[in-house]
């Protein structure tokens, strides 16, 4: 055997080891958002160089993704602020989500570039059920919170939907939410004054990250460099 030949062995050799070490499943949970297309050509790039990784996503709200970040069942997590993330290690993403409010093709709001909390009066509405989420519109509604009629509360805008199409009423939401559920039943009015939320991956403080999740980690970082707390 001549050098040319084993040093191409020692090189495939080093190369199923290292795919071997980057192999296995990694769970993150993502709020309803247009965070899935912030993690599309991450995950994509990742699995060219790593064929072995597996990716499990999870949709939920910001409550159930601590919840399974706190048992260990999710590697990372996309919440939606306002939330503490006193217990975990974040890392701010460089992308706000718009509020506003989904209201069926028929109503008169449907019409409006922008929507204020006095147009909202006498309205049939559904709030997201996040106690966070409710203090951090307060501001918005500016006092004029009795004035609106509220129906019910939601933890999924994909939940409540379909009684926005049935013009039951109109849902307070973020955009990226509903982004790829508008139809010819349902229109997205942003709110008067406007109104953001940010976007940040957390992860436990004490959990070991696998080799596969720190490279995952680092892209993140070099595809959407922010400050990390």
């Amino acid at each position: 055997m001549d050098i040319l030949e084993l040093s191409m062995q020692t090189e495939e050799e080093f190369e199923r080891r290292r795919q071997a070490l980057f192999s296995g499943q990694k769970a993150i949970g993502c709020i309803e958002s247009e965070s899935s297309q912030l993690l599309g050509g991450i995950i994509e790039d990742l699995l060219i160089d790593y064929p072995h990784v597996n990716f499990q996503l999870y949709s939920g709200t910001s409550d159930d993704i601590q919840d399974k970040l706190d048992k260990g069942i999710l590697d990372f997590g996309i919440l939606l602020t306002p939330v503490n993330v006193d217990w975990y290690q974040s890392h701010f993403l460089p992308v706000k989500e718009r509020w506003g409010v989904l209201v069926g093709s028929h109503s008169h709001l449907a019409k409006f570039p922008r929507v204020t909390v006095t147009d909202m009066e006498n309205i049939p509405v559904i709030f997201p059920n996040r106690k966070e989420i409710k203090d951090f519109l307060i501001p918005w509604a500016r006092g004029h919170q009795d004035n609106m009629v509220v129906i019910g509360s939601s933890n999924l805008a994909f939940n409540a939907i379909p009684l926005v199409e049935h013009e039951i009423g109109a849902l307070v939401c973020i955009e990226g939410a509903v982004k790829n559920r508008i139809n010819a039943e349902v229109t997205f009015v942003p709110m008067e004054p406007s109104l953001y939320s940010e976007m940040i991956l957390v992860w436990k403080e004490s959990r070991y990250l696998s080799l596969v999740a720190q490279e995952f980690l680092k892209r993140i970082k070099v595809y959407y460099p922010a400050e990390l707390f």
